[in-house]
């Protein structure tokens, strides 16, 4: 059973931003990279993995389609 989010859980990485604000650059995308790193392992855990498989099948449908859609869209532009 997923517990539901609170604010407080983000309470931390709030004061790490602000900590890491005057940092430069690089302390701000180190933290956005290690937030992210977090979200995709939460969203793996709670997302059933049959339903990861379909939609990661369903990416891989459209980007062929969208390729194949390219494909024949080059000779109609040398056309013109």
């Amino acid at each position: 059973m997923r517990r539901p989010m609170t604010g407080r859980a983000s309470l931390p990485g709030k004061e790490y931003a602000r900590q890491t604000e005057s940092s430069g650059p690089e302390a701000r995308a180190s933290f956005i990279f290690q937030r992210l790193i977090v979200f995709v392992g939460e969203f793996l855990r709670h997302v059933p993995n049959g339903r990861l498989a379909a939609c990661g099948l369903l990416m891989v449908l459209s980007a062929v389609t969208e390729g194949v859609s390219l494909v024949l869209l080059i000779p109609l532009v040398q056309l013109v």
